[in-house]
């Protein structure tokens, strides 16, 4: 049983004083009453976890897809800027793309050691670009997955991009001379030779975050939703089975608009004709494209257990 959960790791402002952050979780046997304390130490050097949360994992063990880049969305910014940063701005995702080794899937499990580290690649005008890794803790900090995040500053009055403050580019001067690391293109929906599935999906208030909006994250979990009703529909041609049996390699998306509560989403999937590794996606609001998503996968071919765990999702749809 689940007790307590910190979401949220709070830093003075400007400091990288050492915290602890603790997970409870109590769970029951016999009537008797163990509990369990995870702790969650940053540092300088990044995040500190005893492993990845129980959540992150689906009912087959592998990680849901959408949990996993949750852990990126989380820390897309070094924590003691982004302290100061919404002291004055709003910061909006424009982009990411998240990677996952063949490792990470080898490796990673609820009591699996790693370490996610945060820095600054480079600062332009009005956004700014990080990197965040996740690293095994018990293989040297080799990288097991690593995100690219693109965020621009708006603000909180007007609503429009503002300028990136002077205190950042003097504290980091070498981030402002590197160039923004290229993002994926814009997404159009194919006319012609492909099959788009479409699914409407409700935003409902679970899905929103701090700003009242749905969750950047929570579009990739619509995505792979979608995926997964167009699998048991058998609407998709090389993907037949649930998306949390498929291993991503990696995904790529662009924030492009907005929606709150209520909002009536329409997410477009389709297939690649030229590659049966990746899937397509849109997310119309109304007529208005607000997110474009691709993943590409190492393999349409499902996890080995596949077939045996599938059958708690044989009923079709």
């Amino acid at each position: 049983m689940l007790v307590r959960q910190l979401n949220r790791l709070l830093l003075p402002k400007g400091s990288y004083k050492r915290q602890l952050l603790y997970l409870c979780i109590s769970p029951r046997t016999n009537n008797n009453q163990v509990n369990a304390r995870m702790a969650y130490e940053w540092n300088k050097d990044g995040l500190d976890l005893p492993g990845l949360p129980f959540d992150t994992f689906s009912w087959t063990g592998n990680t849901n897809l959408w949990k996993a880049c949750q852990i990126f969305e989380s820390n897309d910014i070094p924590r003691d800027v982004m302290i100061r940063l919404h002291e004055t701005f709003l910061m909006f995702t424009r982009s990411a793309y998240i990677s996952f080794t063949p490792e990470y899937y080898q490796y990673i499990a609820m009591d699996f050691p790693c370490k996610i580290s945060t820095s600054l690649v480079s600062i332009g005008k009005s956004s700014l670009v990080s990197k965040i890794e996740l690293l095994s803790q018990k293989h040297g900090n080799k990288s097991l997955a690593c995100a690219t995040y693109q965020v621009v500053a708006v603000d909180k009055g007007t609503r429009k991009s503002s300028i990136i403050p002077d205190w950042l580019r003097e504290a980091n001067p070498e981030s402002t001379t590197k160039p923004r690391p290229t993002m994926m293109s814009a997404l159009e929906i194919p006319k012609d030779d492909v099959d788009v599935f479409k699914y409407e999906v409700t935003v409902v208030p679970s899905d929103t975050d701090l700003y009242g909006h749905c969750n950047q994250n929570t579009y990739i979990r619509y995505c792979t939703d979608t995926a997964t009703v167009a699998a048991r529909k058998e609407k998709l041609k090389d993907f037949q089975y649930d998306m949390v049996h498929y291993t991503a390699k990696d995904v790529s998306v662009i924030y492009s608009g907005e929606c709150t509560i209520g909002a009536v989403l329409t997410v477009h999937c389709w297939e690649d004709l030229t590659d049966n590794n990746a899937l397509f996606f849109i997310i119309k609001s109304k007529d208005e494209t607000i997110f474009h998503c691709t993943i590409n996968f190492y393999s349409s071919q499902p996890t080995e257990n596949a077939n045996k765990s599938d059958d708690l999702a044989s009923a079709r749809l």
